[in-house]
Formats: structure tokens, sequence, C-alpha cells
């Protein structure tokens, strides 16, 4: 086998599970994306509450507010005033990142996925292009019988190889 040949086999194996892998997850990112819609930058303003922090704004000609998460508390740091991303269809859905983080490491890796499942593909293409190719038929020269009943085959510009093939009465 040539290295064109170990080359085309990886590069085959790489765009099947580029594709099968890859396509599905970019799918599902692009899906999440489209249906969560775009997200304005809005300034909240951060109330500490006795139930915990509660964040306000102004948005569509009203007010809204809603209790921040423990995970959305840790990355106030004590602000009061910060800029988060709120839903162009429902103004009462808040963020403080722009994306959700399922929708970016889906689209993350569906798109290193693909891509590599393209590379791959590429690649795969290389022993047809430099024309490496299995042995094709024998052609078969000279036939002679050997003591062990092997059929014995020259091929052009080869010695003698014994091939495990009956002779034919």
């Amino acid at each position: 086998m040539k290295g064109s040949d170990a080359v085309g086999l990886v590069g085959e194996m790489l765009s099947i599970v580029g594709v099968v892998c890859g396509l599905p997850l970019l799918l599902y990112g692009l899906l999440r994306r489209s249906l969560d819609g775009p997200r304005i930058p809005t300034e909240i303003v951060i109330i500490q509450g006795q139930r915990g922090a509660r964040a306000r704004w102004f948005a569509d000609g009203d007010f809204h507010e809603r209790t921040l998460r423990p995970w959305e508390r840790v990355h106030l740091h004590g602000q009061e005033v910060r800029t988060a991303f709120i839903s162009n269809r429902d103004p009462s859905r808040m963020r403080l990142e722009p994306r959700s983080a399922l929708t970016s490491v889906c689209l993350t890796l569906g798109t290193v996925l693909a891509a590599m499942g393209v590379l791959g593909f590429a690649a795969s293409i290389i022993p047809m292009v430099t024309g490496s190719r299995l042995p094709g038929p024998t052609h078969v020269i000279a036939r002679e019988r050997s003591s062990s009943s092997l059929l014995i085959v020259r091929r052009k510009g080869q010695r003698r190889c014994a091939c495990p093939y009956m002779i034919p009465p």
C-alpha cells in the first residue's frame, strides 16, 4: 500500500465521522439559534433584595423584572448596571450572554466536524488523482503446472508467482 492509499483511507474515515457527527450538530445549533431569535443589547439594573438579586430593564415600552439565577450572579461581580441581551420576540426574556452556551458549543463542534469531513473527503480523492489504485486483473503470460497443483502465473515484468488456484484438468 502506497502512502497516497493510506491518506485516502484515513480521509474516508474522517469524512464519514465528520458527516455523521458534524452535520447533525451543526443543524441542531442552527435550529436553536433560529428558534431563539435575535437579541437586542439593553442596559439592566441589578437590585439586591431579600430574596436575592433581581434584574430590571425597560423594553418595548414597559418595565420588566426577574430574579437572577445563581450562575448569573457569579458573573455580576457587584455591578449595579450591566448590558444584557433581550429577546426581540419576547422582551421579558433576558440573558447575560448574546447566545446560550449549548447553542455555541453545537455550532462550534458542528462546524469543526463538518470541516473535518470536507477535508477528509478531499484527502480521500488523492489516490484517484495521483493514479494510485488497487492492482487490477493479472495478465497471464504463461501457465505452468507445479508439484503442489498451484497455478504458476507470470505477470509482465515479474518473476514466477504461485497463486492458490487449481489448474483445470
